[in-house]
């Protein structure tokens, strides 16, 4: 072994492989030709980020403060085919008479109020209308089957044109409010009353209503179930057997 001494500044060089030099130089001209090196020159030089595409989380401020709860049961609102039949005559033959919510037109007073179309509350200004449905007459259509004098009308509020139904994003049922009174109004596969019951709505109202469908739904001669409130028994919402 040579014991002689070497210099500290060999020792402390790293030995080079053959070409290396060679292949950094090849790789350096490649970036400068390309245009990622005229881009990162550009943003590097006055720190202007803001020309690149970055995307940021989003801010923990605005997400709900728990995870949007999806209903078991789906609440139906009155079918786009029906709804363009009510306007042009409604369920009693009477012809649309479509007002601006809120306006000097506007007589019932009917911000606020359920539209059957979108399963909303009415907004000031909106082109409604107040027309007469028959909720079970086109389910039992469909179906081949008579429901007699179960076949009833009522007032509804609905949209005097196309509004593309209930928003996809909103969850829970519709018209929940906490303490209002409902009915559930049973029918069978023939469109008749086979039962119902009086429902207020509980604090977590879709854990009440998904109790109280369940319940209806336990007997297997429900076909469907029909939310109305209690006061006028106007037709809300509609809910099937899944």
């Amino acid at each position: 072994m040579d014991d002689r001494a070497v210099p500290a500044s060999a020792a402390a060089e790293p030995p080079r492989a053959s070409g290396l030099e060679s292949d950094y130089t090849s790789a350096w001209q490649e970036w400068d030709e390309s245009g990622d090196a005229r881009l990162w020159d550009r943003v590097a030089g006055d720190g202007d980020v803001g020309r690149l595409p970055v995307r940021f989380p989003p801010e923990t401020s605005r997400m709900p403060a728990h995870p949007v709860r999806m209903t078991t049961y789906t609440p139906l609102p009155i079918p786009e085919t029906a709804l363009q039949e009510l306007r042009l005559a409604d369920d009693s033959g009477r012809a649309m008479e479509p007002f601006a919510a809120g306006s000097v037109s506007d007589r019932v007073d009917s911000v606020g109020s359920p539209l059957r179309c979108c399963l909303r509350p009415i907004e000031e200004g909106e082109r409604i209308a107040l027309v007469s449905y028959a909720p079970l007459r086109r389910w039992a259509e469909e179906r081949w089957v008579r429901p007699g004098a179960y076949d009833e009308c009522g007032p509804v509020f609905i949209h005097a044109g196309a509004c593309g139904g209930p928003d996809g994003g909103r969850a829970g049922y519709p018209f929940a409010r906490p303490g209002a009174l409902r009915t559930l109004r049973r029918y069978d596969a023939d469109g008749h009353i086979v039962g119902g019951r009086f429902f207020e709505i509980p604090e977590d109202a879709e854990a009440g209503f998904d109790a109280a469908f369940a319940e209806a739904f336990a007997r297997p001669e429900v076909a469907l179930v029909h939310v109305r409130a209690l006061e006028y028994g106007c037709f809300q919402f509609e809910v099937r057997r899944p």
